[in-house]
């Protein structure tokens, strides 16, 4: 498009009187629906991209999880087998499986108290 036609005609004289609303009320309109299509492509255009994004950050995400889990596992395992000459086998067992339940408990304890604080802050209308 060249820039005479982005700008709008500025009639003088005698071509002014012979100017219609109507033509400029058109001309208003099919800009304002040829914007309205432009905006509906670049929203449909991000979605896209969005969603193919949103793929990979939930496999990377889902993968990072599972590893977490098994260095965890790892971790507990290593525990067992390096308490195991100090304390025995089953007594170090036992205390990685306590230890394990202890913090389980704590974490436990404090989402149950996020989650009264929350009903209280969301009942209330007011943040703790």
């Amino acid at each position: 498009m060249d820039e005479d036609e982005d700008q709008p005609a500025v009639v003088a004289g005698d071509a002014a009187r012979h100017r219609h609303l109507g033509d400029d009320l058109h001309g208003l309109v099919d800009r304002g629906l040829a914007f309205a299509q432009a905006e509906v492509e670049l929203q449909k255009a991000r979605g896209i991209y969005a969603v193919g994004r949103i793929k990979w950050i939930a496999l990377l995400g889902g993968l990072a999880l599972v590893l977490l889990f098994f260095s965890l596992v790892a971790l507990t395992v290593g525990m067992v087998i390096a308490l195991t000459p100090l304390l025995g086998a089953l007594v170090a067992t036992l205390a990685v499986f306590g230890g394990l339940v202890i913090v389980a408990l704590i974490c436990a304890l404090i989402a149950a108290r996020q989650w009264k604080s929350m009903l209280r802050a969301l009942s209330n209308g007011s943040a703790d």
